[in-house]
């Protein structure tokens, strides 16, 4: 099986979202060690911040994109796992290809950029309210980190529990 995650959390200076990326990335790596985990973003924004410490079937892959494939949620990732034959695509933070070519994981962390939208950068709020809701219906499953985002989740996006998997990690 052929895994991919979104690595766009990993260009940028690492924030919760990038640890989670990171660390989400190497446990499926060493839980599923002859499968394929790759880390993958347009190669149009900075490097992957990539760990020394990586297990063999762990990649980090800068994608090459052009001026149609610079479109990358709608053109660029679908088009690239299409060719690669990935099999799961995993959107760390709330975003999945507009195209799917492959089954899709969602991790919805909260919805602060909805219900807490002046603390929030502008261009940010008016992208989630457009994208965050098309997202989490088009995921084949959403994770949450806990049972009051799963509520809070289901209720704004009318979104049945089922599709939602909570994983509270307590200690």
């Amino acid at each position: 099986m052929r895994i991919a995650l979104d690595g766009i959390p990993l260009t940028l200076p690492k924030t919760g979202v990038g640890h989670y990326t990171s660390e989400l990335a190497r446990a499926l790596a060493q839980a599923l060690p002859n499968q394929q985990v790759e880390v993958v973003a347009p190669s149009n924004l900075s490097p992957i911040q990539i760990d020394d410490q990586a297990p063999d079937n762990l990649l980090f892959k800068s994608i090459k994109v052009g001026p149609l494939s610079g479109r990358w949620w709608s053109i660029g990732l679908p088009r690239y796992l299409r060719k690669t034959h990935a099999e799961l695509f995993h959107g760390t933070n709330y975003e999945v290809p507009l195209w799917r070519p492959c089954a899709t994981v969602i991790t919805i962390h909260d919805l602060s950029l909805l219900t807490l939208p002046k603390k929030q950068q502008r261009r940010r709020v008016a992208r989630a309210r457009v994208r965050l809701p098309i997202m989490a219906r088009a995921a084949d499953v959403v994770i949450v980190p806990s049972e009051a985002v799963k509520n809070e989740t289901c209720e704004r996006f009318k979104l049945p529990a089922d599709r939602l998997a909570a994983c509270e990690v307590n200690g």
